[in-house]
């Protein structure tokens, strides 16, 4: 098989991982049953800050995504990560800024997040499907490409999409790094 109908297969690969696990991820965040936090895709600012209300939102402990918004919106203030009393909070610092970064250029609501995740899923599959042909020494196209097809059938995966948590950007990274 020549290179470039391979790298269309991955570009195909990536792109329906986009639009399916950003589909599913806020499908997953808007009504999972289990979930302690709901926000909706009407809400914005200071109102779907408080759905994290579950994860102590504004309240002395909080975690999960209430705490990842937290420190996003004390990087938007002041530039730096803060949590609820003020501290400088180094939990998952590039995650802060990552975050604070999609709120800055879509608004504090839940597709500011999805999506620019769900893109970071899509780029996550191809490159996971290049480094898989760059290292496979039999069948370098199939393996590229079941590597990809792993990460487009991963539920877990898509349901992070909407979720504010660093598994997402760590996975990118990861994969990135290891292509590198």
């Amino acid at each position: 098989m020549r290179k470039q109908p391979v790298i269309l297969l991955l570009i195909a690969l990536a792109l329906l991982t986009c639009i399916t696990h950003t589909s599913f991820g806020i499908y997953y965040a808007t009504h999972a049953e289990n979930l302690v936090s709901k926000p909706t895709l009407r809400m914005t600012g200071l109102e779907f800050l408080r759905s994290f209300q579950g994860q102590g939102w504004d309240q002395s402990w909080e975690t999960d995504g209430a705490a990842y918004n937290r420190a996003a919106m004390g990087v938007l203030q002041t530039g730096i990560p803060r949590n609820r009393t003020g501290a400088v909070c180094v939990h998952a610092l590039v995650y802060d800024y990552f975050l604070a970064a999609c709120y800055a250029v879509g608004g504090t609501r839940l597709l500011s997040i999805a999506i620019p995740q769900g893109i970071l899923m899509g780029l996550t599959c191809l490159l996971i499907g290049l480094t898989a042909i760059r290292i496979a020494t039999v069948r370098p196209v199939l393996t590229g490409t079941v590597a990809s097809l792993l990460i487009l059938i991963n539920m877990r995966l898509a349901m992070y999409v909407g979720y504010m948590q660093p598994t997402i950007l760590l996975l990118f990274f990861v994969a990135l790094a290891t292509y590198a």
